[in-house]
């Protein structure tokens, strides 16, 4: 039972990390922009 909760969360955590690096990526782009205007 707790290693497949384990698993889950471990799989969550991994799509978090995504979610965290993509947004990381959007705000960056979003600088460079501001940089050059």
């Amino acid at each position: 039972m707790s290693c497949c909760l384990q698993k889950s969360s471990i799989k969550q955590n991994i799509s978090t990390r995504g979610t965290t690096f993509l947004i990381y990526r959007e705000i960056e782009r979003n600088l460079m922009v501001t940089q050059l205007l």
